[in-house]
Order: structure tokens, then C-alpha cells, then sequence
């Protein structure tokens, strides 16, 4: 089917039971289809990850076949406006209708919006570089003025910034590297990024973006439907906390993590949900997705009295009240940052 005219013959009732049927059937085809013996192993595991990956992956395009049969009408052809419609894959975001320009820059702003709520954490790595810069002229004049005191020899201090970039060698690059020679070397640790930075994200978005919130937009408003389609992304996430209930000493450790788990994700799944809506971008949202995978949740051990960082926690603590101001900011339609209208939702009600 080259060409798609979105339809909502399914009542809201039906299509929040699609939805739940969808999302239950992403948990489900886990333990289904994935092998007993395979599901005893570690959830890390590389034979897990493999397997688990093969049958989500399988899933997804089960439902991307599907999903013009359920919501795409039949061509009209006395319709002269059908032609011009466009292709279920610009509803799902896996295809645009924008130059291929246009669609980096709107990704790349998509990105960025998400580095600007990190902005603590990118200050907290920052502060770090500098203090460990600090530490090596200290070292430098310690060593200097032993020496200077014993041969009479004078030396000129190195400046900070050349002990920055030796800092950040050290800190930043020789860690990265070290990373990427065990990705290369070690399967268990290759295995575990493909999943957490390539296929989850993909996959993820896909199911709980793409197949969910076109249905919902033909009953919803875009906030509505921003809001709705990250229950059954956090719900979906439960099953983890299934098979890691042996690690919860007792039923509210268990009960704590769970709340905190589907806060987050359902967050997350809001604030994806509404850039996929207001921009069309699937890969946009997968990108994001996996930055904040590898990102992980913000910095905030440096109001630990005993951190390195503790000193500077004002400083840390305004900049992420920045970072958060300006990601609420960007959202505003006078900052042009985002599509002033939804283009999902502008495909879905304009069918």
C-alpha cells in the first residue's frame, strides 16, 4: 500500500484496547517465544540479549504489516486528493516528507534539546577536568620547586590549559577508548551496548511512538495522546523488575523501585510521545532515546558532603535549574525550535 488514508472507524475505547494489546503483546513475545532455558540466563547475557532482540525486532515488523490493514482505507478511485496522500510510513515517522536537510536539522535540534536538561551533568564532568587539571600544575610546581631548591634550576610553569587538554586525555579520551577496545574485545559488554544504545531504542520507539499515538491523535489532543501512550511504555517496563525481584530485600524495596521505574519512564515516554508528535521524527526520538540511555539519570552525587564536587553544588545546582528552564523554554512555539504545528497530528485529523 503506497499511499494512506488514515482512518478512526475504531472507537476510543477500541483504540485504547489496540494500545494494551500491542504493548502486552511486545512483554509477552519476550517470554513466549524466547526459549525457557534461554530465559534462566542472565538478562545480560549475550545468548539473552541475542535472543530477546531477534523476537522484539520480528515483532516490530509484524506490526508495521499490520498496521495499514487496521488503520489505512482502501483507495478511492474517483478521490483525485488520494494520490497525493501520503505513505503509512510518514504516519509511523520511518519516512518524511521534508529534504533530507531539513530532516537533519530538525534531528540535530532534537538532540541538542535533550543534551540542554544534562547541562548539570555536563558541568559536574567539566568541574572534574578542571580540578584534575589543577591537581597536575600543583603536582608540576610541588615537583619544580624540590628540584629548583636542590640544583638551583628554575622552570616555568606549564599553563592550566595545556594541563586541561592533559586532563581531558586522561579523564575523558583514554576512558572512551578503553571502552570501545572492550566493546571490540569483550561480547558480553558489545552485546549490552547494541542493546541499550541501538536496538532498545529503536525498537521502543517503534512500539510505544510510532504504532500508538497516530490511533490515539484520532480521538486525543496532542497533549492528551502525549500523555497517555507513556502509561503502557512504563507498565511495559514492570516485566524488569519480575525478573530482578530475587535482588529486593523485602516487598517495599521491590514496590519503591517499581514507582521510581515507571515515573521515569513514563517522563521519558511524555516527553518523547510530544517530539514525535510535533516533529514526525522517529530517528529523532531513537537518537534521543539512546543519549539518554548512555547519559543515565543526572548527576546528583555532588550533594554528598564528601564528593569532589561537593564544593561546587550551588554552582551545579544553577545550571541544572538552567538546563531545565531552557529545555521547558525551547518548547515554546516563539523559539522556532519545534514545528509550531503537529505534524502527526496534522497528517491524522487532516485524513
Amino acid at each position: 500500500m503506497n499511499s494512506c488514508h488514515h482512518k478512526s472507524n475504531l472507537s476510543p475505547h477500541q483504540t485504547l484496547l489496540y494500545c494494551l494489546t500491542t504493548s502486552s503483546c511486545f512483554v509477552a513475545s519476550l517470554y513466549i517465544f524466547v526459549p525457557p532455558a534461554v530465559q534462566r540466563l542472565p538478562r545480560d547475557d549475550p545468548l539473552h540479549i541475542r535472543w530477546r532482540s531477534a523476537v522484539i525486532v520480528a515483532f516490530v515488523f509484524i506490526c508495521i504489516s499490520i498496521y495499514p490493514w487496521l488503520f489505512c482505507q482502501a483507495a478511492i478511485e474517483n478521490d483525485d486528493n488520494h494520490d497525493k496522500e501520503p505513505s503509512f510510513l510518514v504516519y509511523l515517522g520511518i519516512v518524511r516528507q521534508q529534504s533530507l536537510a531539513e530532516c537533519i536539522v530538525q534531528d540535530v535540534k532534537i538532540l541538542l534539546h535533550a543534551c540542554v536538561l544534562y547541562l548539570g551533568s555536563f558541568s559536574c564532568t567539566w568541574i572534574e577536568i578542571y580540578q584534575y587539571a589543577c591537581q597536575l600544575q600543583s603536582d608540576e610546581l610541588t615537583n619544580n620547586t624540590r628540584i629548583s631548591t636542590n640544583s638551583n634550576v628554575h622552570f616555568s610553569p606549564t599553563p592550566l590549559l595545556l594541563h586541561m587538554i592533559k586532563s581531558i586525555q586522561q579523564t575523558v579520551l583514554q576512558p572512551k577508548l578503553s571502552s570501545l577496545h572492550q566493546c571490540s574485545t569483550n561480547q558480553t559488554i558489545r552485546w549490552i551496548h547494541l542493546r541499550n544504545l541501538l536496538i532498545a531504542p529503536i525498537v521502543e520507539e517503534i512500539v510505544f511512538r510510532s504504532l500508538l499515538l497516530p490511533p490515539l491523535l484520532s480521538h486525543y489532543t496532542t497533549t492528551q495522546s502525549a500523555w497517555i501512550a507513556p502509561l503502557f511504555f512504563g507498565v511495559a517496563h514492570f516485566h524488569h523488575h519480575y525478573t530482578k525481584r530475587h535482588l529486593y530485600a523485602d516487598s517495599k524495596h521491590l514496590m519503591a523501585s517499581l514507582v521510581l521505574q515507571w515515573g521515569y519512564t513514563t517522563l521519558f515516554g511524555a516527553y518523547a510521545s510530544h517530539v514525535f508528535v510535533r516533529t514526525g521524527s522517529l530517528w529523532g526520538v531513537c537518537a534521543v532515546h539512546s543519549f539518554c540511555n548512555w547519559m543515565g539519570l543526572p548527576e546528583v552525587g555532588f550533594v554528598r558532603r564528601g564528593s569532589m564536587l561537593f564544593g561546587y553544588r550551588w554552582l551545579i545546582g544553577i545550571l541544572y535549574g538552567v538546563g531545565i528552564s531552557m529545555f521547558v523554554r525551547l518548547f515554546d512555539s516563539e523559539m522556532n525550535w519545534f514545528p509550531e504545528v503537529s505534524v502527526i497530528g496534522s497528517l491524522v485529523r487532516g485524513a
